[in-house]
C-alpha cells in the first residue's frame, strides 16, 4: 500500500509481464496513478487494482511516440479511482491493446472509467458496475482503426468523440450510445454509416 505516490512508474518500459498482484493505494485525493507505465507489449493478468484516490487512475498505460501500445489486460479486477484504466495511445497507429474478462466496480470520481485515447483497443467479456455517466469513453479514434466494445455488461453510456469511431454489439444494460456503430450479430463486415 502506497500513500502519496505511484507503486510503479515507468517510461519507456516495454515488455513487462504482471500477474497475480494485489496493487493498491489508500490516498483520498492528490497522489500519483496507482500504476503508471509508458511503453509496448505490457501486460496485465490476474491481477487486482484498488485506488481511493479519486483525481487518478488505478492504471495508466502510455504508447511510445509513434509507435503501438498493443497492451493486454486479462482477467483483472479494478475497485474505486477516478479512471480504472486510461490509455493514450501513438497517434492512431494499428494496434492490439486488449482489456478482456475483467471485473470493474465502484468508480470514485467523476472522470470516464475507461478511457481511451488514440489506441484501437478490443474491451470484451467485462462487467462494469457502479459507473460514472460513461461505461466506456473513446477519445481521437480513427475512421480506419476501430475500437471494438462486445459481450460486455455496462450500465451506463457508451461515447466515442470520433463519429464511427467504435464499433460495439452484444452489450447488455447500455444506456446509450454516442458516435458507435453498432453491428449484427450475425453481420461479418463493418458499416461505415449511423
Amino acid at each position: 500500500t502506497i500513500t502519496n505516490s505511484s507503486l510503479i512508474s515507468g517510461t519507456t518500459k516495454s515488455n513487462l509481464k504482471f500477474s497475480y498482484i494485489y496493487w493498491s493505494n489508500n490516498v483520498a485525493s492528490g497522489g500519483q496513478d496507482l500504476v503508471r507505465i509508458s511503453g509496448r507489449y505490457n501486460e496485465f493478468a490476474s491481477c487486482v487494482f484498488e485506488s481511493m484516490n479519486y483525481n487518478s487512475a488505478n492504471l495508466y498505460l502510455t504508447a511510445l511516440t509513434s509507435q503501438p501500445l498493443n497492451a493486454i489486460i486479462d482477467k483483472c479486477i479494478f475497485y474505486r479511482g477516478a479512471y480504472w484504466i486510461r490509455i493514450d495511445g501513438g497517434s492512431n497507429q494499428v494496434d492490439t491493446t486488449s482489456i478482456t474478462s475483467s471485473l470493474f466496480v465502484l468508480q470514485s470520481g467523476g472522470a470516464y472509467p475507461i478511457d481511451v485515447t488514440s489506441v484501437q483497443t478490443k474491451i470484451y467479456n467485462c462487467t462494469l458496475l457502479n459507473t460514472a455517466a460513461y461505461s466506456f469513453v473513446l477519445r481521437s479514434g480513427s475512421a480506419t482503426n476501430f475500437s471494438t466494445f462486445y459481450n460486455n455488461i455496462a450500465p451506463g453510456t457508451l461515447f466515442a468523440d470520433v463519429a464511427n469511431s467504435m464499433v460495439e454489439n452484444n452489450n447488455r444494460f447500455v444506456s446509450g450510445r454516442q458516435g458507435t456503430i453498432a453491428v449484427g450479430s450475425n453481420t461479418t463486415s463493418i458499416v461505415t454509416g449511423k
